[in-house]
């Protein structure tokens, strides 16, 4: 069953023609003004581009299609522009300060867990970023390398986050405070045979990361998704 928009196209289904709407300006015209969206910036925000009003952005700009700039192109084309009303801003800053004691408490370990879970819980996930990637690219292992240079060149004058002095700076500093004047260093490689025979003893990736000093991600990255690589695993 094919499913319209009012602007004319027509889509396969409804979830086809839903990501159509999100940069459709002809549909957001058309969209009746919500009730209680009196005064902007209080009771709601407005998106510069095409005009959507609601209580926050974020979901409108992170679920949006070319032309329409997603969340990191709008946030540097309208770097003073709020995404949530001062009402719902108010709400949230309050109900973090009253469960977690800050206004501006984030769970970074519930977020990454839950990108870990879902790799734990479906191992297939990565297999099909590889299919994809190798169906778009040509390579199941693509990274658009060139790209990230640009980007990190345009922004701050560097091909690496590294040649930027501050960031260097940072880095060592925080390596001391952790590990002290001399901080530990990865071991560069770990063979295949070895990563192997620790996943046949039962080990977690989690245990494998803290055995060779990187994180539970960078282990299942090898184990899923560069399985097939010859020779040693460039940690």
């Amino acid at each position: 069953m094919t499913v319209s928009c009012v602007c004319g196209k027509t889509f396969e289904n409804a979830i086809s023609c839903s990501r159509h709407k999100s940069t459709c300006l002809l549909f957001r015209a058309s969209r009746p003004r919500p009730v209680g969206f009196l005064q902007e910036g209080k009771d709601h925000v407005v998106c510069a581009y095409c005009g959507y009003k609601a209580r926050n952005l974020f979901k409108h700009l992170s679920t949006a299609r070319p032309p329409h700039p997603g969340l990191g192109e709008y946030r540097s084309l309208h770097p003073g522009r709020p995404l949530v009303c001062s009402d719902v801003d108010a709400r949230r800053r309050a109900t973090s300060k009253a469960l977690h004691g800050s206004e501006t408490y984030r769970n970074s370990l519930l977020q990454s867990e839950g990108v870990r879970r879902a790799l734990r819980e479906d191992p297939g996930i990565l297999e099909r970023v590889r299919r994809t990637k190798k169906e778009r690219y040509g390579d199941g292992g693509f990274v658009n390398v060139d790209k990230r240079r640009k980007t990190l060149l345009a922004k701050y004058g560097v091909d690496n986050p590294m040649k930027d002095p501050s960031v260097a700076s940072r880095s060592l500093n925080t390596r001391r405070a952790l590990y002290g004047d001399n901080p530990v260093q990865r071991k560069p490689v770990i063979e295949k045979a070895t990563l192997e025979a620790l996943r046949a003893r039962g080990l977690t990736f989690k245990a494998i990361g803290i055995e060779f000093g990187v994180s539970e991600a960078v282990v299942s990255y090898w184990v899923n998704y560069r399985r097939d690589k010859p020779g040693g695993f460039k940690l």
